[in-house]
């Protein structure tokens, strides 16, 4: 698959996603509380958001997404101080990604700053996963949606995971420095 683009709303942010194929991706809507909390924190809910409260989100590894411009723009925000890092382009509020710790080969990319052309499906192939269903604004009578975590989102997500981890994928990370360290400090919504 070619390298896909990564922008925010405004174009102050860009880079780059490589390497993206189907065996080596998982693509989730996610419903749970903390991805509808993350996004009535910015300003543009609807845009992140479908009408059943879920999130699009391509999960891949940090070592494949580069930011080339605006890396001044890039902020940090945990709902939790051992919340998920999500980061987001101050310019313009848009959600750019979540990532786990330093160490973990996870990074996912929000629909919202991928830049495709045409519809998702057709460029990062169909949604595998609808989860958190438990959190959902409204239920979903198209696509089984699962209450929580599957241990089949497990199953099907592990092989990538444990490749990118055996082959360090968790770095070089655009989103934490070679110390480890995010290069912002995040934002912690709650104590």
């Amino acid at each position: 698959m070619p390298t896909l683009q990564l922008q925010c709303h405004c174009g102050n942010v860009k880079g780059q996603v490589r390497d993206v194929n189907l065996r080596g991706r998982t693509r989730t809507i996610c419903h749970c509380n903390d991805c509808q909390a993350y996004a009535r924190h910015l300003p543009d809910t609807d845009s992140i958001l479908d009408k059943f409260g879920g999130s699009d989100i391509v999960q891949l590894t940090p070592a494949q997404v580069t930011i080339d411009l605006g890396m001044d723009q890039l902020r940090c925000l945990r709902l939790t101080r051992k919340g998920l890092y999500r980061w987001y382009a101050d310019c313009c509020k848009t959600p750019i990604a979540n990532t786990v710790s330093p160490g973990f080969p996870f990074v996912g990319l929000m629909h919202t700053a991928l830049k495709v052309n045409g519809p998702m499906d057709a460029c990062l192939g169909p949604v595998d996963f609808y989860i958190q269903g438990k959190s959902a604004k409204a239920q979903r009578t198209d696509q089984k949606v699962h209450a929580g975590f599957p241990i089949s989102w497990f199953l099907f997500s592990a092989p990538w995971m444990i490749w990118g981890k055996l082959r360090g994928k968790h770095k070089p990370s655009p989103f934490f420095d070679a110390t480890r360290k995010p290069p912002v400090k995040p934002e912690i919504l709650q104590s």
